[in-house]
């Protein structure tokens, strides 16, 4: 779970590569952020060498969010990865 405060603009590195795709011996093709919690933006988004950057605004206090971000590897393989946002004060 990350955290972040309500008037933070932060980013977010979520890392395929360790866990993922270092095991299968594969790359990411493209991505996706779904599944995003109503009161809390996703500013921007991008990947490089299997890491996916997400820049977040907003947010209530002592709220939970949550959004899936989805690769698809070379490969064709697809992985969705759930990703939980605390708003501290």
């Amino acid at each position: 779970m990350f955290e972040k405060d309500n008037d933070d603009v932060q980013d977010f590195d979520i890392d395929f590569n360790a866990n993922y795709l270092d095991v299968i011996d594969d790359t990411i093709a493209i991505f996706e952020v779904t599944n995003i919690t109503t009161g809390i933006t996703l500013d921007s988004s991008s990947q490089s060498a299997g890491v996916v950057k997400l820049w977040l605004s907003g947010g209530t206090t002592y709220n939970q969010y949550t959004m899936d971000v989805i690769i698809t590897t070379s490969g064709g393989r697809v992985k969705v990865q759930p990703i939980k946002i605390l708003v501290k004060s």
